[in-house]
């Protein structure tokens, strides 16, 4: 005998698949009855979705899964109480905010494991979580971590970020945040924490006028030769474009300052001729190397040997002259 919640069902005379489905019948499976017959099918599109719904009629379950979960699998499947729903992750109540904090506190030093710590600080972790973890290891801001292609989307600074907002961030590290922000500006052209008043209160003031004066003085100036470097170096098996993404938006970050000088409007689009012309030889080459090399199949046909071929071409064609001389001159 079996006792669903509902009904004594007699499963002694049913099959191994039958008694399955009696078992998993209002939790994973549900029926339905199409022209005239009873059919089995899941009760949830994914696993993720019956997870959810499990848990969230049976939250004694949520306490049992953060002491034996992964701590993997409790950064990337679950959100805090309070904080933004996220689709198909149970919520934790905050009730077990004990157990989450105990779990956190004995997080590894790993750099992968990390990455994916800072985006839970970020994101899903409520306030009082946050701060909890923080009083337990004042220096888990410090951890090493994988840095992200925009600075603006980086876990690391995106918990610094909200730990500031809290009160919770010493000078040091915010002196070591702020120098991460500069150093995306200055090396790598990405101005995209400008946008999010947040992430740039990072910086102090006097530092982020230092700045200002930096990217106008050297890292516009120079943009011009270090773009063309850039298309030198392309990889052609990417979109010629998405070399340059960093670039363009910071140049339209940029141009949306007000009252720009002559002169600095001038150097802007000096960058943006440059990096037209760069995304223009990229794609001739990438056309070039994607094209067909067809000569190999005629040579045998040619009564003049290969060889004598190339040092003809060699002695009447024209040295090709890049596209970048006049930047370097």
């Amino acid at each position: 005998m079996f006792i669903d919640g509902r009904a004594i069902v007699d499963v002694g005379d049913l099959s191994p698949l039958e008694k399955g489905q009696i078992l998993l019948k209002g939790s994973f499976l549900r029926t339905a009855v199409v022209s005239g017959a009873e059919i089995w099918s899941f009760a949830h599109p994914t696993i993720a979705d019956g997870l959810t719904s499990i848990l969230r009629e049976r939250p004694h379950f949520i306490a049992a899964l953060l002491r034996g979960a992964t701590i993997e699998a409790i950064l990337n499947s679950f959100v805090c109480e309070g904080m933004r729903s996220i689709q198909d992750a149970p919520t934790i109540p905050a009730a077990l905010d004990d157990v989450l904090v105990a779990r956190l506190s004995r997080i590894p030093d790993e750099t992968s494991t990390n990455w994916t710590m800072f985006r839970f600080l970020a994101d899903r972790a409520s306030d009082n979580v946050f701060e909890r973890v923080m009083m337990a290891d004042d220096e888990i801001l410090r951890r090493e971590s994988w840095d992200s292609y925009r600075v603006s989307q980086d876990p690391k600074v995106l918990a610094h970020t909200r730990a500031r907002r809290l009160g919770r961030l010493d000078e040091y590290d915010q002196d070591r945040a702020a120098e991460r922000l500069k150093e995306a500006a200055l090396r790598d052209f990405d101005l995209s924490f400008f946008e999010n008043d947040d992430i740039l209160s990072l910086i102090p003031p006097q530092q982020v006028i230092a700045l200002g004066i930096k990217l106008r003085s050297e890292t516009l100036v120079e943009a011009p030769s270090r773009i063309a470097n850039l298309a030198e170096e392309a990889d052609l098996n990417e979109d010629p474009e998405s070399h340059f993404e960093n670039y363009s938006r910071c140049l339209d970050i940029l141009e949306e300052f007000e009252e720009l000088d002559t002169s600095t409007k001038t150097l802007i689009d000096e960058a943006r001729q440059v990096m037209a012309r760069a995304i223009e030889d990229i794609t001739q080459r990438k056309e070039a190397e994607d094209k067909p090399d067809h000569a190999a199949e005629w040579s045998y046909m040619s009564p003049v040997a290969r060889e004598q071929e190339v040092k003809a071409v060699a002695i009447i064609a024209p040295a090709r002259r890049s596209i970048f001389d006049d930047v370097d001159r």
